[in-house]
């Protein structure tokens, strides 16, 4: 991560900690205080369950929350969210997307799931 970004992070960070503790702010994302303190110093950058932490308390999805890090910007209206799509998908559409998924990243589904109708 650049120089600039860890400082936007940095910014970030301290802006979603607002008036908590470092202490208790650690706590909420279960790490510790000194963690925090790398973080609002930009000497360390969060892993990527603690960016996806960071996104959620910003209430962005991560790519959205990554992409204002790095000083750049997502539109919405121009590439529409995967969570707002399942939101419009019903039960069928959806089994189907997870069996895509889990095809994808975890192999072969048994015969019987694959020919299952939803309800």
């Amino acid at each position: 991560m650049d120089h600039q970004s860890r400082l936007r992070l940095a910014q970030t960070v301290k802006t979603l900690r607002g008036e908590a503790s470092q202490i208790e702010f650690a706590k909420t994302l279960d790490v510790s205080q000194s963690t925090i303190a790398s973080w609002e110093k930009a000497t360390n950058v969060p892993t990527l369950e603690n960016l996806e932490k960071l996104a959620e308390l910003s209430g962005q999805l991560p790519e959205e929350f990554l992409a204002n890090i790095y000083g750049r910007t997502i539109s919405t209206q121009e590439c529409p969210t995967v969570a707002f799509a399942i939101t419009i998908m019903d039960n069928q559409q959806i089994g189907c997307l997870l069996m895509q998924i889990g095809k994808l990243f975890g192999g072969d589904l048994p015969d019987d799931i694959e020919n299952k109708k939803l309800d």
